[in-house]
């Protein structure tokens, strides 16, 4: 999870999904929703990641409750392509690396 902040870096809500495409966030209601949005995506300090600018076309909006709301949007513009890689393979490493704890425990529990 990243978080994601509007090019004043203020702190608009986090990554749900993020792919080479595009990003699903949640967001305050609150926060100003546009079409076409320039953000910045902040990768977790222990990636040692850059943040990433990027420009979002908004796809599809929900509500979720009556504080935050979900976007999906597409990418028209990343300022770093590199760095963008770079998270998406940081978080495909834990993803494969809680994989392979969980089946580690249930080996352990089968032989115990």
């Amino acid at each position: 999870m990243c978080e994601i902040l509007d090019l004043n870096h203020n702190r608009l809500g986090y990554t749900l999904d993020l792919t080479c495409q595009g990003v699903r966030l949640i967001i305050a209601k609150s926060a100003s929703v546009e079409k076409t949005m320039n953000l910045i995506i902040k990768p977790p300090r222990i990636a040692k990641i850059e943040p990433i600018k990027v420009q979002i076309e908004q796809k599809w909006y929900q509500e979720k409750d009556d504080q935050f709301a979900q976007i999906g949007g597409i990418f028209i513009q990343v300022d770093n392509p590199k760095n963008l890689e770079l998270l998406l393979n940081y978080f495909d490493n834990i993803a494969d690396y809680r994989v392979i704890l969980s089946s580690l425990d249930q080996v352990v529990k089968m032989l115990s």
